[in-house]
C-alpha cells in the first residue's frame, strides 16, 4: 500500500492530480509502505508502474485509488462489467476488494529492492503471478494453508533471486 494522505488538500485536487498522473504515458516509480503484498513486495521496495491501463491479466499487480490512498494488490478476477477483484497476497480472501476499472492507475512492471530488482513482465513472472492469483482462494481452507504458503515462498524466491 502507498499512503498519500495529505492534510489540507481536498479530495478533488488529489483526484485530479492522480488522474493526470495516470493519463501520462510513461512509467513512474513509487515506494512500497505496507505489508499486504509480503513477501513479494516489502516496505522499502520501489515499484515501477506503467500507466497503460488496457488488457489486465489475472495475477498482475495493479495500483488503484481508494479515497486519497493508492493501493497495490493482485488482480484475482475481472468481470465483463469492468469490476476487478483485488487482494493482497498475505491477506485472507475475505478482505479482497471489488474495484471499478476506472480506479486503476496502472500496473506494476518491475520491483527495485534494496539488494537488486526484478521484472514482472517476463513470461516466467506472468506465469508465477498467475499461479499466486489462482491459488489464493485455497488459503480459505485449513488443509491448503501450508500449500499456499509454500507456493508464495517459492514464487517469491523465483522472482526475487
Amino acid at each position: 500500500m502507498i499512503r498519500s494522505e495529505a492534510p489540507g488538500i481536498s479530495e478533488a485536487i488529489i483526484g485530479a492530480a492522480l488522474t493526470a498522473w495516470a493519463e501520462a504515458d510513461h512509467v513512474s516509480e513509487l515506494p512500497v509502505q505496507g505489508t499486504s503484498m509480503c513477501p513479494l513486495l516489502r516496505p522499502g521496495d520501489r515499484v515501477s508502474v506503467s500507466h497503460r491501463t488496457a488488457g489486465y491479466r489475472i495475477g498482475e499487480l495493479l495500483v488503484y485509488r481508494t479515497g486519497s490512498r493508492l493501493v497495490i494488490h493482485r488482480l484475482r478476477r475481472a468481470d465483463a462489467a469492468g469490476t476487478l477483484l483485488m487482494g493482497g497476497d498475505c491477506l485472507p480472501p475475505s478482505l479482497d476488494a471489488l474495484v471499478p476499472r476506472c480506479s486503476v492507475l496502472g500496473r506494476v512492471v518491475a520491483v527495485r529492492t534494496p539488494t537488486g530488482g526484478f521484472s514482472l513482465i517476463s513470461q516466467r513472472a506472468r506465469l508465477l503471478n498467475w499461479l499466486l492469483a489462482v491459488a489464493h482462494p485455497l488459503r480459505g481452507h485449513s488443509w491448503s494453508r501450508r500449500l499456499a504458503a509454500a507456493l508464495r515462498a517459492l514464487v517469491t524466491w523465483a522472482l526475487r533471486r
